[in-house]
C-alpha cells in the first residue's frame, strides 16, 4: 500500500504559474527537487530541518545551511518558523492539501455528506430512530473486516478480535457497505502520519480506530486511491489468504458496488 504515497503531483499550469515564473530555471528545479523531498520526508506539506542540513544543500547544490535558507525565501507559498529551540526550522507549503493530496476522494465525500445531510434533515425522527435500532450486520462481513485488516497492517496472527474491535465494527457495518470500510483501512494504510510519519514515529494504525466513528471511517478514504487499486488490493487479499465474505460470488463487487455512508489515540 506504501506506494500510493510515492509521488509529487507537478501540475502542469506551474509552466504558466506567475509565481513559479519569477523563478531562475536553476530555481524552479530546486522547487520541484524539494517538492519530492517535502513528499517522501514531511508530514503533509511540513517538515522540520536542524542545520548543517547537508541534506538539503546537496539538493540544492549550495554549500551552506544559510545558502538553503535563502533559497525557500524565493520559493512561493512557502512558510518558515524558528522552533522553541530557535535552531530547528519548520518549513510549510500553504497549498500543499490542495495540490498534492488525491482530491478525487474528497470531492465525493464532500458531495456525499451535503446530500445525506439533506437527507437527515427531511426525515422524522420516528425514522432516524428506526435507522438506530437497525439489526446487527452478518457477523462474516465483522470477521472479514478483521481478516482484511490484518492482512493489510501485516498483523500477527496472535492479533485479537478484541471486544471493542467488534463493537465499532459492527457499528459502522449497520450503516456503511463493506466496501466502504475496506476503503477505509486501505487509506489507513497509505496515510503516511498514521504509518508513523509524524512526530512520535508511531504508527496509528488500530481496526478501531479506523473504525471509531463516520468521520474517522470517511477521512480514510481520501488516502485509498482509485477505485481499481482499492480492488486490486482485496484480490490480493484473497488470492493469498483465501478468505473473504461469504456468497459474495464476484470480489470486485465488494470495492466496487454499495453506497458509503475525532480524535485518535495521541495521533491525527
Amino acid at each position: 500500500m506504501a506506494d500510493q504515497g510515492r509521488w509529487f503531483k507537478l501540475w502542469i499550469t506551474a509552466n504558466t504559474d506567475p509565481d513559479l515564473e519569477n523563478l531562475t530555471l536553476e530555481n524552479f528545479g530546486r522547487w520541484c527537487r524539494f517538492g519530492a523531498f517535502l513528499k517522501a520526508h514531511g508530514t503533509r506539506g511540513t517538515i522540520k530541518i536542524k542545520p548543517p542540513g547537508k541534506a538539503l544543500c546537496n539538493l540544492f547544490r549550495v554549500q551552506t545551511f544559510d545558502e538553503v535558507l535563502v533559497i525557500f525565501r524565493l520559493f512561493p507559498n512557502t512558510e518558515m518558523r524558528y522552533g522553541k529551540d530557535t535552531v530547528t526550522v519548520e518549513v510549510s507549503w500553504r497549498n500543499w492539501l490542495k495540490y498534492q493530496e488525491d482530491t478525487t476522494v474528497a470531492r465525493r465525500m464532500k458531495r456525499h455528506r451535503a446530500l445525506r445531510s439533506k437527507k437527515r434533515g427531511e426525515e422524522k425522527r420516528g425514522e432516524e430512530r428506526r435507522i438506530n435500532t437497525l439489526s446487527s450486520p452478518p457477523s462474516g462481513d465483522a470477521v472479514t473486516v478483521f481478516e482484511f485488516w490484518k492482512w493489510c497492517m501485516e498483523k500477527s496472527d496472535r492479533t485479537q478480535f478484541t471486544e471493542e474491535r467488534k463493537k465499532k465494527v459492527r457499528d459502522r457495518l449497520k450503516v456503511y457497505s463493506l466496501r466502504d470500510v475496506v476503503r477505509a483501512i486501505c487509506g489507513n494504510a497509505a496515510c503516511p502520519h498514521n504509518q508513523g510519519h509524524n512526530e512520535r514515529d508511531t504508527k496509528f494504525d488500530d481496526l478501531e480506530l479506523i473504525c471509531r466513528n463516520s468521520t474517522k471511517l470517511e477521512y480514510f478514504w481520501q488516502f485509498a486511491g482509485e477505485e481499481e487499486k482499492v480492488a486490486e488490493t482485496w484480490r490480493r487479499f484473497e488470492n493469498e489468504t483465501g478468505k473473504g465474505p461469504d456468497g459474495q460470488g464476484d470480489t470486485s463487487a465488494v470495492v466496487h458496488s454499495g453506497t458509503g455512508g475525532g480524535d485518535e489515540k495521541g495521533g491525527n
